[in-house]
């Protein structure tokens, strides 16, 4: 019998609806949301350099920033964002509820078959301070972050759900991929004007500390001899959080559930996974009409050592009364196969341990094309690639920028998010002489129809310029170069 890989994997996973990997990954989402809030990064705020968290996208932009800036959570900014929003979104309002059933992970694993993968940023920054001065622009900057990314789409999985979905090729090995960060980080970042009003250049030197952790290298594969067909599992599964692994009594993965001592100020608080990384910015300003930015965000890696469980299946399970084999190794599926209904415990048998590990984090890299079409009006290419071993995904916008008044800037247009193709970002900045306040989505129709949109996400927050001067004249007069009005109340004299 010719090796087949990629059955059991895809034959495992609805059984990861009720007790493995899936179930996990959504137990760590319902586990950071219920205990802290967190805002997103959203595209759209990347052509506002003087919007005063866009620093967090390219360390160069720090040399638009106010001689002083101060920013704290909660005005700092809140959001949550996902891709597949109808199935988390119904989701994660059962689990906040306590409900937990196999009905609701089931539903959402149905769900994000469709989609080549399932993805979740989020960040919030708890605490800024920014200066700046002659030698350059500094600020620091504590900022919570969650990341979570699945691949859950291939042949296998589409058979289980996809009633015209029959076959599967032998030999493909087909994984499922996933990882799940939770950390907090401190970063001092500074930047530098090389040339005046043309090359900015900046970085930010990050401290990381982990709170929880999931990666998954497991996989399936399938094996026959004499005496039949055989799905095994092999792989690893590497936890470190503050949860239980249960197995029954023949050793296959029972349940997962959250530690006895579990402590919120232990979770949040966590200092013993540490890592650190850094970020690297540049803005060129090509000629009046042109100019290009980039940066590379998260060059850096955690290592995780507590709160630690693997792992490793070692599972095996007979499958000849439910499938067929053509003579060419196609694999078809009885009509009336269920896997709901199949016994296959002994194919999620574990053998556990605490070992220590380290992760590095999705790396971003943003590219920025910028056009000035006229004086307060821009139009702005940006392109963001977050790169993962097995689930790297790319989003792309374009938009235009409207500089209303000293005061109001605007942006709009059109973004392909992932997998993602229907999104029309909008934003606006609004600054005033004490404060600056900012709202924004990658995807204005989340709010607007939500019915109709696949990515939902909400970015707002406000930064405080505490050491700011009252404006005491209006703006000089061209054609008065020696004349300056006086601001009065109720006008000017």
């Amino acid at each position: 019998m010719e090796e087949r890989t990629g059955i059991q994997h895809k034959r495992r996973t609805p059984i990861f609806r009720k007790h493995g990997l899936f179930r996990f990954s959504f137990f760590l989402i319902g586990l950071i949301v219920c205990e802290i809030s967190v805002g997103q990064t959203n595209m759209v705020f990347y052509p506002f350099e003087n919007q005063q968290n866009a620093v967090g996208y390219n360390p160069s932009f720090l040399t638009r920033q106010d001689k002083f800036t101060l920013s704290f959570f909660p005005a700092s900014g809140m959001n949550v964002g996902y891709n597949n929003q109808d199935a988390v979104k119904d989701m994660l309002l059962e689990m906040l509820k306590g409900n937990q059933t196999n009905d609701i992970f089931q539903d959402a694993f149905k769900s994000m078959v469709k989609h080549p993968l399932f993805y979740q940023r989020m960040e919030s920054d708890l605490f800024s301070f920014g200066y700046h001065s002659k030698l350059g622009a500094f600020d620091f900057r504590i900022k919570e972050n969650m990341q979570l990314l699945a691949d859950v789409q291939n042949d296998f999985s589409e058979m289980l759900v996809n009633q015209n979905a029959e076959t599967i090729i032998p030999n493909e090995k087909q994984t499922f991929p996933a990882m799940t960060l939770h950390y907090r980080e401190y970063s001092l970042g500074f930047a530098r004007e090389l040339i005046p009003q043309k090359l900015s250049v900046g970085g930010r030197l990050k401290a990381y500390f982990g709170k929880s952790s999931m990666t998954s290298d497991a996989y399936g594969l399938a094996t026959g001899d004499q005496s039949g067909v055989y799905l095994q599992t092999h792989g690893a599964l590497k936890t470190s959080a503050p949860i239980e692994v249960v197995s029954a009594s023949d050793g296959s993965l029972k349940t997962v559930t959250t530690s006895s001592d579990f402590s919120v100020g232990d979770y949040l608080f966590n200092t013993g996974n540490f890592g650190v990384g850094i970020d690297l910015g540049i803005n060129y300003r090509v000629n009046e009409q042109f100019s290009i930015a980039a940066s590379v965000l998260d060059l850096g890696k955690i290592d995780w050592k507590n709160n630690l469980n693997t792992m490793e299946f070692v599972g095996n399970y007979n499958i000849d009364d439910y499938i067929s084999v053509s003579p060419e190794g196609v694999i078809t599926k009885n009509p009336d196969f269920s896997f709901e209904n199949t016994n296959t415990t002994s194919l999620y048998k574990i053998q556990t341990s605490q070992e220590a590990y380290s992760t590095k984090l999705p790396m971003t890299i943003y590219t920025e094309l910028k056009y000035k079409i006229r004086s307060g009006f821009q139009l702005n290419f940006i392109n963001r690639y977050i790169s993962v071993p097995s689930l790297s995904y790319n989003s792309t916008m374009l938009t235009g920028l409207w500089q209303i008044n000293d005061k109001l800037q605007i942006s709009s247009g059109y973004a392909i998010l992932g997998d993602s193709y229907f999104n029309i970002p909008f934003a606006f900045r609004y600054t005033r002489n004490k404060a600056q306040f900012y709202m924004g989505s990658d995807n204005l129709l989340s709010v607007i129809l939500p019915s109709q949109s696949d990515f939902s996400g909400v970015s707002f927050g406000m930064t405080l310029f505490p050491f700011r001067g009252k404006v005491k004249y209006k703006k000089q007069v061209e054609y008065l170069p020696f004349y300056r009005e006086l601001k009065r109340a109720g006008g000017v004299k």
